[in-house]
């Protein structure tokens, strides 16, 4: 982080992240990536059906939003 501010009044600039398509899509890969090493440490096949349940329930929540953030960003979607 770069501090742009007085450092005796404690103010530092954050920079704005900048969210696009692909890199939503990296974060995406990324997180099956992870997601795929974890489940090949479970030792039965039950474990493993509900660690993919659990997963493929948990991107079907941050799939359709990180679409519209990325979306919103690229001025293609009015808020």
């Amino acid at each position: 982080m770069k501090s742009t501010g007085n450092l005796a009044q404690g103010t530092q600039s954050v920079p704005e992240e900048r969210i696009t398509f692909w890199g939503e899509v990296k974060k995406g890969r990324d997180w099956l990536v992870f997601v795929w090493q974890m489940v090949g440490r479970l030792d039965s096949p039950v474990a493993l059906l509900r660690a993919l349940g659990t997963g493929v329930g948990a991107l079907l929540m941050i799939v359709p939003k990180s679409i519209r953030c990325a979306l919103l960003k690229l001025g293609i979607v009015k808020d």
